[in-house]
């Protein structure tokens, strides 16, 4: 034991050998003390454990390309996201992960490195609540770094949650995400001589339902719109489908299918937004535990 701490015991015991003489209900009332304090030490570290949290996922997606064409592609990933609350309606949460591609065993790299301060959900009226969240972003993927100069990025943005349980739909969940972000880069030009995406703003419409308590079917709409240095407007869109499957309160199986790429065909006017497109989708298989 630290000499400190052990002097520090000693230093509470020894009055209680003087004090024992005088009546047992001195030594009822440092007893009392004593417990009082160590509880107070152990309802602090237990406060402390309760407002950390983190999840970890692992992800495998592929391509719908031949396996053995040049197009095709599929990766693993890992993804750690801790998370801090700061108070009852503030939490600070991180996401870092990694990424390696299958075909290539030398062909590894990071992600960028997200974070995020969140706001409870803020109730607007029965219906609709809204969850106010600051976002930024280090770069840390060496994709990033070296191909387009990223150097970080700083969002806002809110969710809006729409509450049918009132209307008898306890099952559905729908809301509404849109967000703003400003990304730096070291040079406005990437590496391949197109212009670096500085504005970007997104949108997302989603929609879960609960099968059962352990099965839920989720699908997501999002909608990007991103300004370049130069002034040129890029628009981009995913389609999102998922089951997932909640063995245990921790543990979470999900396989999904996501469609995504330019919303626009190369005429820059006729619509290329579609649910499935061979050389746009990927299938996702991915185990998420929450600690």
């Amino acid at each position: 034991m630290n000499s400190r701490v052990s002097a520090w015991h000693e230093s509470c015991l020894l009055p209680t050998r003087r004090i024992q003489v005088r009546g047992s209900r001195f030594i009822a009332a440092i007893l009392v003390i004593q417990l009082g304090w160590t509880g107070l030490l152990l309802a602090e570290a237990s406060a402390s454990e309760e407002r950390l949290g983190l999840a970890l996922d692992l992800g495998v997606s592929s391509s719908f390309h031949e396996l053995k064409s040049a197009d095709h592609s599929s990766d693993a990933t890992l993804t750690l996201a801790p998370s801090y609350r700061l108070s009852e309606d503030l939490t600070l949460g991180a996401k870092l992960g990694a990424k390696k591609e299958l075909e290539n065993e030398l062909k590894a790299d990071l992600s960028d490195t997200k974070l995020s301060l969140a706001h409870a959900a803020i109730t607007l009226n029965p219906y609709l609540s809204i969850a106010p969240a600051l976002g930024g972003t280090l770069a840390t993927s060496r994709e990033s770094i070296r191909k387009n100069s990223l150097r970080g990025a700083v969002s806002a943005g809110e969710t809006l949650v729409l509450d049918l349980s009132r209307a008898g739909l306890p099952a559905l969940s729908i809301s509404n995400t849109t967000r703003l972000t400003r990304s730096f880069h070291e040079f406005k030009t990437a590496r391949t001589g197109a212009s670096n995406t500085a504005l970007s703003l997104l949108n997302m419409v989603s929609a879960d339902y609960a099968l059962t308590d352990r099965l839920t079917l989720g699908a997501s709409f999002s909608r990007g719109i991103g300004r370049t240095y130069d002034g040129a407007l890029k628009h981009n869109f995913e389609f999102y489908e998922a089951v997932t499957y909640r063995a245990t309160p921790a543990l979470a199986l999900s396989v999904a299918l996501s469609n995504e790429g330019n919303a626009y065909k190369e005429n820059g006017r006729d619509s290329a937004v579609s649910l499935f497109s061979r050389d746009d989708a990927s299938f996702l298989t991915s185990m998420k535990l929450v600690f």
